[in-house]
């Protein structure tokens, strides 16, 4: 149902474009619209972090986070905070699994680059 929502949104996003491109409608500066409000001083700041995750990470983490009833962000979050509370003394399990997936992209690498140089 959230997608749809999404699909709503963009479709009325992109008429809307379209409309304002072609001068059928156009943008109103309202200034008597209420400012909003700074947070107060020392309210907690938010930061975004954008990350690149291959396709397939996505979908697992996006699967795993409907699993548990979450979101994908909160998900990487809560990893990202476990992981420094556990700064000193990391999860062998979790290291073991991403060096091995480092070893397995070196030898795609390496393994691409064999093929081509054999071409």
């Amino acid at each position: 149902m959230h997608d749809d929502l999404d699909h709503a949104q963009i479709a009325a996003d992109q008429e809307f474009a379209r409309a304002f491109a072609a001068g059928e409608v156009e943008l109103v500066y309202d200034d008597s619209a209420p400012v909003p409000d700074l947070p107060p001083a020392g309210a907690p700041v938010t930061v975004v972090r954008p990350v690149r995750l291959p396709h397939e990470v996505d979908a697992a983490v996006k699967r795993l986070a409907d699993q548990t009833g979450t979101t994908p962000s909160a998900l990487i979050r809560r990893w990202i905070e476990a992981a420094l509370v556990n700064e000193t003394t990391p999860d062998p399990v979790a290291e073991l699994r991403y060096l091995s997936a480092a070893v397995q992209r070196i030898a795609e690498t390496l393994d691409s680059d064999r093929t081509r140089n054999a071409a």
